[in-house]
């Protein structure tokens, strides 16, 4: 699974050992969302206004019977932000909570629930892309162009 919701991770059988055990971080300088906007989608990419690291609160498991590693996002409300584009968002978690989110200590699970929470209002700041992001094979620092523009699409 790819993203598991923070309002019911401490409760789904599918993630609530993982959320008690087994929580990482993910780090990142920024994320994509599409806008839907009539019948196509616009892309944005999304990152801290300060350039700072984003660290994605996750989790993960190990199934040693298929040799396989897998791990969630989690997600949560959108917060203002974010809003505009999708309803949903990946977890932030503030730099100063990172020590206290990878505490797996017997309990710690209980101190960390509060920080699945959108992040704050004003604090990210969206910039729309050009379509080469929509391939995922594509993955090079050109994904994070402004959208190409045509020249004559004003004159009538």
């Amino acid at each position: 699974m790819i993203n598991a919701r923070a309002e019911t991770i401490t409760e789904k059988p599918s993630f609530k050992s993982a959320f008690n055990k087994r929580r990482g971080i993910i780090p990142a300088n920024g994320f994509y969302e599409w806008k839907a906007t009539g019948k196509s989608k616009k892309p944005f990419f999304i990152s801290p206004k300060d350039q700072s690291l984003l660290g994605f609160g996750g989790i993960w498991e190990s199934n040693t019977h298929f040799g396989l590693e897998t791990f969630s996002i989690i997600t949560t409300a959108a917060n203002q932000d974010m809003n505009d584009l999708h309803e949903r968002m990946p977890l932030i978690l503030p730099q100063e909570s990172w020590k206290a989110w990878l505490n797996h200590e017997e309990g710690n699970a209980g101190n960390v629930s509060a920080l699945l929470k959108p992040t704050p209002s004003g604090l990210l700041q969206l910039k729309e892309v050009g379509t080469l992001v929509n391939k995922v094979a594509n993955d090079s620092p050109e994904c994070l162009l402004p959208p190409a523009r045509d020249l004559f699409s004003n004159l009538d």
